[in-house]
């Protein structure tokens, strides 16, 4: 279903997802240095457990062995992180700002109106429940 503008009716609308994409870099910073550094003191754990039951890769082994679990760990850290930041940003873009932008008459708002094809008619996005079918425009004629 087509996104309209309440301002000019207009379907050329666009995102802006500010603190969609603020959250998400700094959860993947956030998440990044967790991961390193719990990787890193895991990793430490992992050589001297390691060392102790054999040595199969000897010195050498240890230490790549210290370094691949603290990329992996940092990249799942971030990864994780990104993910949680973008989700409570996307809460924040739709429940707090004006995240929607009309191409066509630079108008911002918050909940734009959406087409609905069996009904002919125009409701606003996400909040027919709560209006009962108050402010709805008709567009059949």
């Amino acid at each position: 279903m087509p996104m309209i503008c309440p301002n000019c009716l207009s379907t050329q609308i666009e995102t802006k997802d500010y603190a969609k994409k603020a959250a998400a870099t700094v959860g993947f910073l956030g998440g990044t240095a967790s991961g390193i550094a719990s990787a890193k003191s895991g990793a430490e754990i992992g050589s001297i457990v390691g060392g102790s039951i054999g040595f199969i890769a000897g010195p050498v082994g240890s230490r790549v062995g210290k370094w691949i679990g603290t990329l992996v760990g940092g990249m799942v850290g971030g990864i994780t992180g990104a993910l949680t930041g973008a989700q409570l940003g996307h809460v924040i873009d739709e429940r707090l700002l004006d995240n929607y932008h009309c191409l066509a008459c630079d108008h911002h708002f918050r909940t734009p109106l959406v087409f609905d094809q069996k009904e002919t008619e125009i409701t606003p996005f996400s909040n027919d429940a709560i209006l009962g079918g108050v402010g709805r425009l008709d567009v059949s004629r």
